[in-house]
């Protein structure tokens, strides 16, 4: 018997109507709701309960009426908890946007919710349901929420919604914030953030008084601050009902902490930090300034957890002088003879070494492009690197190293449980560097790789043979580098030929990042993406073209619970 037949005779065998076998249906209806109703979702109870069957879709139901059957099922299924999921394309769009000039924009991006409402909504204008609506369907798959409301009242079209529970992060305009912030989290009781992130958006803040003052709730544990000097002093108001190291993190962008420039300004951050257990810090060279040395104090004081960022800002290295060679071994050496003295270091301050956690060292302008580290301060700064015994995290450019040795000489002298690694500018990074991290790395877990190649023989399977305990893996490769290296560790090879199927790398995240001019390559992605099953993780690949180049990232996942940490 052929296929075909013997699924015919299947279904012969199990076929019924619906009037003789109604009694024995409806039983195993009944049972599963009456052994399972605590768990089971509203729409979930729609397809079990004959009698809410019946209600939405009656068995004489008109076609006219479908719309009608097919807006109440929706409402239904968009609530909380609901097994309904989004579309496919729903899924995988990395966007959705849903506007109207002038009035409000809705935008999901990744992770983020976002909604801006630009002038006052009467509880009666259909845009407040497409708002609730939109956020019932996304908002419980979100974890950060960005809103910017102009008129205070706004808040209001928001109200009983219950779909926020997932969301961790709170962003807020400074000036939405000061004037009626709480309002979103008493309106909303399933919104309970642990972090808020007050940022600088707007100027254009409708003038109403409005008599309710900010108040932080008590499930708020961080602070991210984007914002201006002025609302700094704003927040340090609101911080002093707590006590000293009550809440958990204090994290302030390089763009307002750039614009801390007055004695006052400084003051009002170093009194901001007292509030907190973990705070970060900018330095723009490893010279010790007066303001460093009262940050220290403060730190040493309350004992704060770190996490420094030394940037190199291009006032700290004269370009005349990086241009003239023949001074340059003077400057390098005056350097180190000043940096010699502890005194005058920032990094071999004791209370900065014992409680530094994240350390984050980058030539963000190119500044020492053509001036690596000399040997004073490969030196000095592996004296330092060696007291850091709580160090978990290093974020450190390749191009900072003259050379291979100096490299080798850094790494060795890193004594703490180092679990996260950055290295970017890896233009010349090769396998040779591996074996020296892994060495010095036991526990590393997660690593990223930034701008490697094309004076590289580095590929994935390189990096994997070495750093054998990683759970997670981001390389972003140069415009530069040969694709064929990144197909022939992804795909499955059969008598030595490639198959257009993903061989599972040992690691449970991979996440890479190349660009191509070679429409073949395209092909052959779509391909393994096509023919790669999802029974051992999940495997996502977005491109993008920009001009004549396609650019790609692949995410490999076998948990989604591990996340990059860069």
């Amino acid at each position: 018997m052929n296929f075909l037949a013997e699924l015919e005779e299947g279904i012969s065998k199990v076929k019924v109507t619906l009037d003789k076998d109604k009694v024995k249906i409806n039983n195993i209806f009944n049972n599963l709701v009456n052994t399972t109703r605590e768990k089971l979702t509203p729409a979930t109870n729609i397809g079990v309960s004959t009698l809410t069957s019946k209600h939405i879709a009656p068995y004489d139901v008109a076609v006219k009426d479908k719309q009608i059957i097919d807006k109440s099922f929706c409402n239904l299924s968009d609530k909380i908890n609901s097994q309904v999921e989004l579309s496919k394309k729903e899924k995988v769009m990395e966007a959705f946007i849903a506007k109207e000039d002038g009035v409000f924009s809705f935008i999901t991006f990744g992770k983020e919710v976002q909604l801006y409402v630009f002038r006052k909504l009467t509880s009666n204008e259909s845009y407040n349901q497409i708002i609730r609506k939109n956020f019932q369907k996304f908002a419980p798959r979100m974890e950060s929420l960005y809103v910017v409301m102009i008129h205070p009242n706004s808040y209001e079209l928001l109200r009983g919604l219950e779909c926020f529970y997932n969301i961790k992060t709170i962003k807020i305009d400074v000036l939405s914030l000061q004037r009626n912030g709480n309002r979103i989290l008493t309106n909303c009781s399933s919104l309970k953030p642990i972090n808020l992130h007050i940022k600088e958006f707007t100027n254009r803040i409708d003038k109403i008084s409005d008599s309710e003052e900010f108040r932080f709730k008590s499930y708020i544990k961080n602070i991210i601050f984007e914002s201006d000097p002025q609302s700094l002093r704003w927040l340090l108001d609101r911080l002093e009902i707590y006590d000293k190291r009550e809440l958990e993190s204090f994290y302030i962008y390089y763009s307002s902490f750039s614009r801390l420039t007055t004695y006052d300004d400084k003051n009002v951050f170093l009194n901001i930090i007292t509030y907190f257990k973990e705070v970060n810090y900018f330095m723009d060279d490893f010279i010790l300034s007066e303001v460093d040395i009262l940050f220290a104090k403060v730190v040493g004081i309350f004992n704060l957890r770190l996490n420094i960022s030394v940037y190199f800002s291009q006032n700290s290295f004269n370009k005349n002088i990086l241009e003239c060679p023949g001074i340059i071994d003077d400057f390098n050496e005056n350097r180190g003879n000043f940096l010699g003295n502890p005194l005058n270091r920032f990094l071999s301050q004791s209370s900065v070494y014992l409680n530094v956690r994240k350390l984050a060292i980058n030539d963000f302008y190119g500044t020492r492009r053509q001036c690596p580290f000399s040997m004073y301060e490969i030196k000095l700064l592996t004296q330092d690197i060696l007291l850091m015994y709580f160090l978990e995290q290093l974020d450190i450019d390749l191009h900072l190293f003259k050379n291979f040795p100096d490299f080798r000489y850094f790494f060795n002298g890193i004594k703490s449980d180092l679990k996260y690694l950055r290295i970017g500018k890896c233009s010349t990074i090769m396998s040779y560097h591996f074996p020296v991290i892994a060495n010095n790395c036991h526990d590393l877990k997660y690593i990223c790789l930034e701008e490697v190649g094309p004076y590289t023989n580095v590929t994935i399977n390189e990096v994997l043979k070495h750093l054998k305990n990683l759970k997670a893996l981001k390389i972003t490769f140069s415009d530069f580098y040969n694709v064929k290296y990144i197909i022939d560790n992804l795909t499955k090879k059969v008598n030595r030929k490639r198959v257009d199927v993903l061989q599972w790398p040992d690691i449970d995240s991979l996440e890479v990042h190349f660009s191509t001019f070679d429409e073949d390559y395209q092909k052959i992605f779509l391909e393994l993406e096509k023919n790669t099953p999802d029974i051992i993780g999940k495997l996502l690949i977005r491109s993008e073209l920009v001009g004549q180049k396609m650019y790609y990232k692949i995410l490999i996942q076998r948990h989604e619970a591990v996340t990059e940490s860069f």
